[in-house]
């Protein structure tokens, strides 16, 4: 995993398709590269498209939840 993941941009890990030793090897990996890596609960556009905006944004892998939600701005 590490051969093919070394010279991405950026990982993004799908929950619903991948186990916890494949997400915490992903995790290793990331910081040992210095990605930005995060997740995803599932494959649906706007739950990408938001994991994808916290790994450009340098916001935490995951989704925040109950009172602590991310601001998700857009750009003008």
């Amino acid at each position: 995993m590490e051969r093919q993941l070394k010279g991405v941009d950026l990982i993004v890990m799908i929950a619903a398709y991948s186990k916890h030793a494949t997400s915490w090897s992903a995790a290793e990996i990331a910081k040992k590269y210095d990605l930005p890596f995060t997740n995803t609960s599932s494959f649906s556009v706007q739950s990408f498209e938001r994991a994808l905006y916290r790994a450009a944004m340098g916001m935490r892998a995951y989704e925040p939840g109950g009172t602590d939600q991310a601001d998700y701005r857009l750009s003008k």
